[in-house]
């Protein structure tokens, strides 16, 4: 069970198009904030860039830090032509023909790890360009695979920062992208994924959990249930009773979670029954462009929250029985 978690929310007002003053307060020993000539935004104090360390180390992000969209453009071309030799090289090296959307993949995967490259605050090109509110070369990154699920030193990503400014579209572009980048991530790994599966062997698993808490009564409000996994090939099935939590009950149930691996479309993968009522769903993973605007609202209206876990504490023990002699307990079926 996990015995600590922290979270740090952030408010911010998207119609200032400026964090509030209260994040100017992370690092009180920074030099006075730069402006932006273009975008007439200031970068926080511990946004400080260092002019001669960007040019020197950081390339893209002295690109950015000028607002130069042409070098910009023309060294994310070299870098996209160093990266296709080095994969050509590569398949050449080991003496097999590579397709030529092989090719593109290794190229497309080097592109995207020299993008991400982080300066002394952590922070990638595109971290430095939605703070600089560099609209056209937020644009430019995204095009050529910028990865979008990446923290800086403070914890910050590229889609927190730009909810923290306000700015609807880029939030949208960023959260477009981040959504096609895991999407991809996802195919590209589910053949390993699925292998590995097939290989682990067929179960069934009666999996109890529960939580408890030293403070009086607390305990009979914390959930707990009996999952059971079943797995046959490629097929994962998850039973459970845990259904919803309202006016401080736990709403019980029986619920089935089944995925279909490897079989039809993505879309037909992963299933959800709820076997009193005797009906089904399908869960998808297309959204439509209401949801999608809908979620966009939810990101500029809320805050910016974020939740850690340290998973260091948590251990797993057998439950035992007995006063004196304590034994392993049997749950009967």
């Amino acid at each position: 069970m996990p015995s600590s978690s922290s979270t740090s929310p952030r408010k911010h007002h998207h119609h200032h198009g400026r964090r509030r003053s209260s994040d100017s307060k992370r690092d009180n020993t920074a030099s006075p904030t730069k402006e932006d000539g273009g975008a007439g935004r200031s970068l926080r104090p511990t946004e400080e860039v260092d002019e001669e360390d960007q040019r020197r180390d950081f390339p893209l992000h002295e690109c950015i830090f000028r607002g130069d969209l042409s070098a910009l453009s023309a060294h994310i071309r070299r870098l996209k032509a160093e990266c296709a030799g080095r994969a050509a090289s590569a398949a050449e090296g080991r003496g097999a023909e590579a397709s030529p959307r092989a090719l593109a993949s290794s190229s497309s995967s080097g592109l995207a790890a020299a993008l991400a490259e982080r300066d002394r605050h952590g922070n990638t090109a595109l971290h430095l360009a939605v703070m600089l509110g560099r609209k056209e070369m937020v644009h430019l990154l995204l095009a050529h695979g910028a990865p979008v699920k990446v923290k800086n030193k403070l914890g910050w990503s590229p889609l927190a920062e730009a909810v923290s400014y306000g700015d609807r579209l880029t939030i949208a572009n960023l959260l477009r992208k981040l959504k096609l980048q895991s999407k991809e991530q996802l195919k590209e790994r589910k053949p390993e994924m699925l292998k590995a599966l097939k290989e682990l062997g067929d179960y069934v698993v009666d999996l109890r959990w529960d939580f408890t808490s030293w403070l009086p009564l607390v305990s009979k409000m914390l959930p707990s249930d009996i999952c059971k996994i079943s797995k046959k090939g490629a097929f994962v099935r998850l039973d459970t009773t845990l259904v919803d939590f309202t006016e401080m009950h736990w709403e019980r149930g029986d619920i089935t979670f089944l995925y279909r691996g490897g079989e039809g479309p993505p879309n037909s993968n992963l299933y959800v029954l709820d076997n009193k009522l005797k009906v089904y769903q399908r869960v998808r993973t297309e959204e439509s462009d209401v949801e999608f605007d809908d979620e966009v609202d939810l990101l500029m209206s809320g805050d910016i929250i974020s939740a850690q876990i340290s998973t260091k504490p948590i251990n797993f023990t057998k439950a035992q029985s007995g006063w004196i002699f304590k034994e392993d307990r049997e749950w009967l079926k």
